[in-house]
């Protein structure tokens, strides 16, 4: 019994060192989804610079450097704190609208950059738009994005961060198939005005949802919670897809540039 005690404190210690950004499964979904959507050149012109690596695993890049101290300043670039109350306010901090912006500058202007830093390039920007989707990735400083929050799901300990990253989205069976099952649905107007690149509207909507993730009483979140916050994470990774895919048309559509 104390042997159980002890691994769940390790567990529970070593969350917050992943608890980053949507998970792997949620970062592959994303990817997925927005191959669906690229246009044939796109996806020629992507491949040219990511080799033999996919779109899908493209997004994990970021997330695979953490183990690497030399990319430790890549960090800050997950993620924006917006104290509750508070609204963006535009400067030069490390965060993930400046770098989203930054990796977008960079690409209209690859041609000024070798092929192996603009496969860099693409990575930093798939996963950061795909992580500027999730409600916490624009949260509170206070409690870092829901990573020092401790509850429990389904009888096992994680953080609030997590479950919204991982947890909810594997035990509710959300998959790129239902993603883009979803969006087929949408008609033709609602298309066109999810499609918009805006980044920062990108970011209000993912602001706009803090109140469904806090919505809940102690340390416990139950299948009731996850029963009513499925279809808003299921559709804030179908929306990462289709825009991350109209981002990228924009910026290697040889027919546009």
């Amino acid at each position: 019994m104390k042997l159980n005690r002890i691994l769940v404190f390790i567990l529970i210690a070593i969350l917050p060192l992943r608890s980053f950004c949507w998970g792997g499964e949620g970062h592959k979904l994303i990817g997925n989804v927005a191959w669906h959507y690229l246009n044939q050149g796109v996806k020629d012109s992507l491949q040219f610079y990511l080799g033999s690596v996919s779109l899908a695993d493209a997004g994990l890049w970021m997330d695979e450097m953490r183990k690497n101290h030399e990319y430790d300043y890549m960090k800050p670039w997950h993620y924006i704190n917006i104290e509750k109350g508070e609204s963006y306010k535009p400067d030069t901090n490390q965060n993930v609208i400046n770098e989203i912006n930054k990796r977008i500058d960079h690409l209209k202007h690859r041609n000024l950059y070798s092929k192996g830093q603009v496969a860099v390039d693409i990575k930093i920007l798939v996963h950061l738009c795909e992580d500027l989707h999730m409600p916490l990735h624009v949260g509170y400083a206070s409690d870092t994005g829901g990573n020092a929050i401790h509850i429990s799901f389904m009888g096992k300990p994680t953080t609030l961060h997590w479950a919204w990253d991982n947890d909810i989205m594997l035990q509710q069976h959300i998959t790129a198939d239902s993603c883009l099952a979803l969006l087929a649905t949408f008609p033709e107007q609602k298309i066109r005005e999810a499609r918009r690149t805006n980044v920062i509207a990108w970011m209000n909507e993912s602001r706009s949802l803090l109140p469904n993730v806090y919505d809940y009483k102690g340390d416990t979140i139950d299948v009731a919670y996850a029963d009513k916050n499925a279809p808003i994470i299921k559709l804030r990774l179908a929306l990462a897809g289709l825009r991350l895919s109209e981002l990228l048309n924009e910026l290697f559509d040889t027919r546009k540039n």
